[in-house]
């Protein structure tokens, strides 16, 4: 989390100038560990992947928020609290301008109704897609702006590590994969280091999450983007690593494994050896579970439909991202008691 002209910048490690532009583009990873990555990994980990602008300016009829993408073409997602506000295309090329008016509407609701809320509804929330972004400005037309303080956030931070699939790649909004579901459903917050084609489970990745970062429970979703480049050694390997040091920094913070998720090689009789490949990857995620007393999930029964795909027989679709944030926050939901009882005492 960053502070930057009275802007809270969540799920931001760094706020880095670009080469021949104005502005600031949003890192979640520090620039080491980036360099440290496989080669696509390294563009993907610049990625902003639910990151947000969180801001009150409760005197101000309008505010003017500008902002540049450096490729695709995506859409923001504008929240007051957890109420949507707006859905913002940002088009790459340009630095754009996000024109944001308070809803009247908010200010006749009984205050009782927010109850149970993650956020209050004075609280600006600018989600971002998973892209290069760049911060230039918030004019607030000289109304004083201020960063969310912690009462006004939620007191669970969930990190979520994994593939596309957690990136939340093909789901039709920011806000729709199953990540956003998921924390949702538990009154957590999130940090998505979705890493889409590139989630080699890289040590310095592991390193950083352990020692520095701040987070109460951990979901990782290993394995998919293994299956074509490493064997079942290496995949051992590299996942015995990743757990362990994360277990071993923080034995009393939730570690969540996930076995892979639904994968055409499960439909598909001629992939007998992505399948096979696949169970073998499972069976190693499960002693590693069994080892060290985590909680395994296996990813088929998150979405046990087959219609919650995607063309591609590889990322779910939204009604697929739904039902996985909603099995998954089932089966989290002891976990989170547990956690939330153990902050109180």
């Amino acid at each position: 989390m960053i502070i930057h002209d009275n802007i809270c910048f969540h799920h931001v490690v760094g706020l880095e100038p670009v080469q021949g532009m104005p502005g600031l583009q949003l890192q979640r990873f520090p620039q080491p560990v980036r360099q440290a990555l496989n080669p696509h990994a390294r563009w993907v980990s610049e990625y902003t992947n639910g990151a947000e602008l969180r801001f009150v300016c409760e005197e101000a009829a309008h505010l003017r928020l500008f902002l540049s993408v450096l490729e695709e073409e995506r859409s923001a997602v504008v929240f007051r609290g957890d109420i949507l506000h707006s859905v913002v295309p940002l088009e790459p090329g340009k630095q754009l301008c996000l024109h944001l008016q308070p809803p009247a509407r908010l200010n006749d609701v009984d205050p009782d109704a927010w109850k149970g809320q993650r956020f209050p509804p004075s609280l600006w929330r600018v989600l971002l897609p998973p892209l290069h972004v760049v911060y230039h400005r918030l004019q607030t037309f000289g109304h004083p702006v201020r960063p969310p303080t912690p009462s006004e956030q939620p007191d669970i931070r969930l990190l979520a590590y994994g593939s596309s699939l957690t990136e939340g790649a093909l789901a039709g909004r920011v806000d729709g994969h199953y990540v956003q579901h998921l924390a949702r459903r538990l009154g957590a917050d999130v940090l998505n280091y979705g890493m889409g084609g590139s989630c080699w489970l890289e040590p310095e990745i592991a390193d950083f999450f352990a020692h520095d970062l701040e987070w109460d429970i951990a979901l990782l979703e290993l394995g998919i983007n293994m299956l074509g480049r490493f064997d079942g050694d290496a995949f051992r390997e590299r996942a015995t690593y990743f757990v362990e040091t994360l277990h071993n920094a923080h034995p009393e913070r939730p570690l969540v494994l996930v076995t892979p998720f639904p994968h055409f090689s499960d439909f598909a009789p001629a992939e007998a050896a992505q399948r096979r490949r696949k169970e073998e990857f499972s069976a190693i995620l499960r002693e590693l579970a069994a080892r060290h007393a985590l909680l395994l999930i296996e990813g088929r029964e998150m979405m046990p439909d087959i219609g919650g795909m995607t063309i591609d027989m590889v990322h779910p679709s939204d009604y697929g991202h739904m039902l996985i944030g909603q099995n998954l926050a089932e089966a989290l939901q002891p976990v989170l008691l547990r956690l939330r009882s153990s902050k109180e005492t």
